[in-house]
């Protein structure tokens, strides 16, 4: 009988600790937001992130900035669209909410530069703001951390969410009109054969009882064979030797049909999935084949999950934001969960996997269950073929199983929209007997659920009988609550399911009920009874209990198990929680009645990670082993390309031993001929193997006369900062798991003018796969000018006109409108013969002359920026003047001029050819569009053409400024122009650009050539201080508004504290 005293204070002490754990969450108390400092936008630390809300992912391409001092910085817009939560910057204040709440949150925006690398950020763009994960971190009261590796950051919060059992929300809909950031898709690829992908983990152990040496290899491999995707998997120590070897693959079709998504198959050591008479769930040698789409089950089994993961690993599963069940990695190198119950629905499961150095990896796989029904016609197949006692290398899995070969092959039809036939026939081998079995079954879809009927003929012996529902029951108290309901009928019937034995069983009733209650702050909560009658015994009943939450920093379960054959009732309970920056787990087995024995428990501590180290503590208690307590510390230091871990234990009985341990990733760049090794789960995805060339003939594709491009540097990824195209344009970059944007830094290009024609492009690489990614760049001109309006020696400029740029003979042409202060821009001009047209309208009479329209546009094959003279349109008619729109260049009888020497893309092209002139003779001054990313060197301002024709007669004997001609001086005074400097007397000019001096050297060959490469926006300028040439590293030039000193630069430069800031004319005075 049920002990009722023992079971009531078991009860009221698991009440009591979930009671604590209820309180414990709301015990944190969010912080008010911090000042934000800005920070510079750097292209090179743009990244394609993928955002998790509670489980789920919401965005995967959201385009972020990861900042040198590990910042990731959100983009406001988005935040709202994705997460509800309203960012407003108004007066240099950013106002936060979230829209489910009533907390509102504000903080000052500073402009200056951050003192120190743990204050929050903030950044704009042409597009946007950006705020620090730390605001939402403290709006939102959380904890989440970018995962540099995965691309990812994940969120859990009460104040964001979701329906559990229909799996739609606001979020969802708001993503599906979200416009996708990439302009180009390349889908996953499979190779001939890629060089593995391969996680290793060394170790050699003493123990002191047996005063022995111990050493362990495993190794986990990914890479393509034959066009597959293969998976090694190998164990080594002094008396085993064990490998595992699957491969696989998908055929993606243009398939309406969900249930009907690709062929896929599996060879190797395989996992097979359980049916609900015949077979459980084994793992063995074999082949599975299927045009089914496995993650959209017809059938009412259980699953299994698997994910690869050297011994070591700890994880914890989670099924649609609910705490399913941990567990370890496994000798196979994998982590396990079986018999995973799915329910009704869209079943979300998230794998948390926690390394043994520190590593925090998240993967998830989703499953439909019941929703998707064969269309009319169509058909589905499944072949399997297994032998549970083999793997692929020969050697015994050990697997405790009740066959050791089986044989099925599954044909479904679809009647109609609702019902779907199926049969089966199966075979299974064991070392005393062979069985097999011929299946019929139909699936049935309703508005309310889906049901299963299944009849099985032991073709020896028996028969069984299957029926099945599983649907949503809707109840006001406990929300929607998705039911399972199974009853199986055996008559003479066994099988691998069903072993055969005294006590046969003759039926079994199984009932499953999970939903979440609007009280106790939304708690989860599970059921979980079966009933089986078997042959001259008693019936017997299991039933399981348990209620399980997910709060902000962590997850609590509490579970109970009764079996009447033994009258056991034993509690598991498991705790998850962060506090502070230590992560502390918990896992509790305890019998309740017969004298509340402890019966396991294991309870680990992560400490605070730093950048170079992590430490864990773990005590484990086994009441059925003689050494029952176990205590165990692991250092890990973490290298640039490996991880060191360090571990001792020592049991009750005073046994202990002592580890030490080598962990990392290693993988060969055949493009280099070289091996790269890395910290381990580095490369958790596959490969990109990028090829860039000069696209002569614009059809994208690498042909003949095209050239390859070196020294390309690409964005989107953190990790490919310092990774080069080689001398064949090529270069292989590790991707990120779900997917990769990728796009050119644009800086890193020899030539301006170089375009990459694809724009951004998205691809998908599999883990040890490598996806080639063809990168065509072209070279492009750009054509500019002013248009002015002339009447009676008078002139304005001319506003709102159409400027054509048509090609003689061809069909290319372009169209721009005049600006307010007529200024035209055509960009992305291929090369060419081209002519300027402008269209008439009604501002226009037909009695108009045009004065310096070109006859003919050359655009160079080498790219360049063609300034066009100011074209005058002269009328008679003074009321269409009078007419323009007043600009901030007005009308002037005695317009000044400029010399227009040059426009140049990089600011030390301006400097090289503005240091080939007398500045004493000619006042030099330097321009930038703000929307153009180019800069102009002018001379002047002259008051008559005359003197402004002298200078260009002057400068003709310099080669670069052969082009030189005249301009209105009107065109650099709107506001769209910013002076950047002059050179001229530093005492009585004043400017508000500076520049930021990280290092000067003494001579030439002693600059860091390296460091310019690393960082494009660095240049060189040579200055005389002291009577002594020197060489100065700088970046510039910066607004004075805006700090843009890299810090890390000043950490590359040793001996060197901060950057020093300078005004221009400290650096480009005339006696410099």
């Amino acid at each position: 009988m049920l002990n009722i005293r023992a079971l009531g204070c078991g009860l009221a002490a698991r009440l009591l600790l979930c009671t604590l754990l209820l309180i414990a969450p709301k015990a944190i108390i969010a912080k008010q937001l911090p000042t934000l400092y800005q920070w510079p936008i750097d292209e090179e630390a743009f990244v394609i992130i993928n955002v998790r809300v509670n489980g789920r992912s919401v965005v995967s391409d959201l385009e972020a900035y990861y900042s040198k001092s590990n910042k990731l910085l959100l983009p406001i817009s988005a935040l709202k669209s994705t997460m509800g939560i309203s960012l407003n910057v108004s007066q240099n204040t950013l106002v936060a909410k979230v829209d489910s709440s009533e907390l509102v949150l504000n903080t000052e925006l500073s402009s200056t530069l951050a003192p120190s690398e743990n204050v929050s950020l903030w950044a704009v763009d042409d597009y946007d703001h950006y705020v620090d994960l730390s605001v939402i971190n403290t709006l939102l009261n959380t904890d989440s951390r970018f995962d540099y590796s995965l691309m990812q950051v994940s969120f859990s919060s009460s104040l964001l969410t979701y329906n559990n059992s229909q799996i739609t929300s606001g979020i969802t809909k708001q993503i599906k009109s979200k416009v996708l950031q990439y302009d180009h898709f390349i889908d996953d690829q499979y190779q001939t054969l890629t060089y593995p992908v391969s996680e290793y983990s060394l170790s050699a152990s003493y123990k002191s009882s047996n005063n022995r040496y111990k050493g362990l290899l495993r190794l986990n491999s990914y890479f393509d064979l034959f066009h597959h995707r293969a998976e090694l998997r190998f164990n080594k120590n002094e008396n085993t030797a064990n490998t595992f070897l699957k491969v696989t693959k998908d055929f993606n079709l243009s398939e309406q049909d969900h249930s009907l998504a690709r062929i896929h198959y599996q060879l190797g050591d395989i996992q097979s999935q359980s049916d609900q008479l015949i077979t459980s769930s084994n793992q063995g040698r074999g082949f599975y084949i299927s045009n089914a789409n496995p993650h959209s089950a017809q059938n009412f089994s259980t699953i299994t999950i698997e994910e690869p993961a050297l011994p070591g690993w700890q994880a914890e599963l989670y099924r649609n934001g609910q705490f399913i069940a941990t567990t370890q990695a496994n000798d196979e190198n994998l982590v396990r969960f079986t018999d995973v119950e799915t329910f009704y629905g869209n079943n979300i499961f998230e794998i948390k996997l926690f390394g043994s150095q520190g590593e925090q990896v998240t993967r998830t796989q989703k499953y439909t269950i019941g929703q998707d029904a064969l269309s009319p016609g169509k058909i589905s197949y499944q072949v399997e073929f297994l032998e549970a006692d083999k793997s692929v290398f020969n050697q015994s899995n050990n697997a405790s199983t009740a066959m050791s070969n089986s044989f099925k092959s599954n044909l479904s039809y679809g009647i109609s929209e609702f019902i779907t036939y199926d049969a089966q026939v199966t075979h299974l081998q064991t070392d005393q007997d062979n069985s097999s079995y011929l299946s019929s079954g139909l699936n049935t879809l309703t508005d309310h659920g889906s049901y299963r009927f299944l009849a099985t003929k032991q073709l020896d012996a028996g028969y069984a009988y299957f029926a099945g529902f599983r649907g949503l029951l809707s109840d006001t108290l406990f929300n929607d609550i998705s039911v399972n309901a199974e009853y199986s009928a055996l008559n003479d019937f066994s099988s691998a399911l069903f072993v055969a034995q005294e006590n046969s069983l003759k039926n079994r009733l199984l009932l499953s009920l999970n939903g979440r209650t609007d009280f106790f702050n939304s708690l989860n909560w599970n059921m979980r009874w079966s009933n089986e009658v078997r042959e001259n015994t008693n019936t017997k009943n299991r039933l399981s209990l348990g209620i399980n939450k997910s709060y902000i920093g962590g997850t609590w379960s509490s579970q109970l198990f009764y079996d009447d054959d033994t009258n056991n009732l034993i509690n598991r309970l498991y705790s998850s929680m962060d506090i502070a920056s230590w992560k502390w787990t918990n896992t509790l087995d305890w019998q309740t009645n017969n004298g509340a024995e402890l019966t396991r428990l294991r309870s680990s501590l992560r400490w605070p990670q730093t950048q170079s180290t992590f430490n864990q503590t773990q005590l484990t208690y086994q009441s059925n082993s003689a050494a029952n307590t176990l205590l165990s510390h692991q250092y890990t230091y973490r290298h640039e390309i490996f991880n060191i871990q360090v571990s001792g234990q020592v049991d009750n009985q005073g046994d202990w031993r002592f580890s030490l341990g080598l962990n990392g990733t290693f993988s060969f760049d055949h493009l280099e001929a070289d091996f790269n090794f890395d910290t381990p789960r580095s490369l958790n995805s596959g490969q990109i193997e990028v090829s860039s060339f000069i696209d002569w003939n614009e059809n994208e594709i690498f042909d003949q006369g095209d050239e390859p491009i070196q020294d390309v540097n690409f964005t989107g990824n953190y990790l490919w900062r310092d990774k080069y195209t080689n001398n064949d344009g090529k270069v292989l970059l590790p991707s990120s798991y779900g997917g990769q944007v990728l796009d050119v830094n644009l800086r890193s290009l020899s030539n301006p003018y170089l375009q990459p024609s694809l724009g951004k492009i998205k691809t998908l690489a599999h883990r040890g796969g490598q996806t080639k990614v063809n990168i065509p760049l072209v070279i492009y001109n750009e054509v500019e000018g002013t248009i002015y309006l002339s009447s009676n020696e008078k002139s304005k400029p001319i506003a709102g006109l159409t400027v054509v740029l048509k090609e003689k003979s061809g069909e290319k042409h372009y169209s721009t409108v005049t600006e307010y202060d007529g200024y035209y821009y055509f960009s992305n001009v291929s090369q060419g013969s081209y002519i300027l047209e402008i269209e008439k309208n009604e501002q226009l009479s037909e009695n108009i002359t045009i004065k310096n329209l070109p006859e003919q546009i050359i655009t160079e094959k080498s790219g360049d920026t063609i300034i066009l003279q100011d074209i005058i349109v002269y009328t008679n008619n003074a009321e269409t003047l009078n007419k323009q729109p007043t600009t901030a260049a007005k009308a002037n009888q005695n317009t000044p001029y400029f010399v227009q020497l040059g426009v140049f893309k990089k600011f030390q092209s301006a400097l090289i050819v503005a240091n080939k002139i007398d500045k004493a003779a000619y006042a030099l001054q330097l321009y930038k569009h703000e929307n153009r990313d180019s800069y102009y060197l002018v001379a002047g301002p002259y008051n008559n053409a005359a003197k402004a024709q002298q200078t260009i007669n002057d400068v003709y004997s310099i080669p670069a400024l052969h082009g030189s001609f005249m301009i209105d001086a009107r065109r650099y005074a709107s506001p769209q122009w910013r002076k950047i400097g002059e050179w001229g007397d530093m005492q009585t000019q004043k400017t508000e650009t500076y520049f930021c001096q990280y290092v000067a050297y003494t001579s030439e060959k002693s600059v860091n050539k390296k460091l310019l490469r690393e960082n494009p926006s660095l240049f060189v300028a040579k200055q005389a201080i002291k009577g002594e040439a020197h060489y100065l590293m700088l970046s510039g030039p910066h607004n004075a508004k805006q700090t843009a000193c890299d810090k890390q630069v000043v950490k590359q430069i040793k001996g060197l504290t901060t950057a020093i800031k300078k005004p221009w004319h400290s650096i480009f005075a005339i006696n410099q």
